[in-house]
């Protein structure tokens, strides 16, 4: 009897998917991953690294220029990003117009 029953349950769990809920973004889903980079557990552990023996002022110094060149890093991918995208955005363009200039031409 136990058989029979692992048996059709195994096959209804994979038969019948799991979707998930959407439940859109949230306000605070999107602060959430707004600075969820900035406070990472990586970023936490490699400053405390940097900063082992160091004095009060050193430490200060060196969490500092550790969060500019992140805040650097991060400015220079939104960059690529948004420039991606513009190109992305420009092919498009130039392919509608060939392609509008083809019918045009007929």
């Amino acid at each position: 009897m136990k058989r029979p029953l692992l048996i059709a349950f195994i096959i209804c769990a994979q038969v019948l998917p799991c979707y998930p809920q959407d439940q859109g973004e949230t306000q605070a889903n999107v602060q959430a991953h707004a600075h969820a980079s900035e406070h990472s557990v990586f970023n936490r552990v490699g400053d405390w690294w940097a900063t082992i023996g160091k004095s009060g002022e050193a430490k200060t110094k060196i969490l500092q220029e550790r969060e500019v060149a992140r805040a650097l890093h991060r400015a220079e991918k939104e960059l690529k990003k948004t420039h991606k995208e513009a190109a992305k955005k420009r092919k498009q363009a130039r392919e509608k117009i060939k392609k509008n200039q083809g019918y045009n031409n007929r």
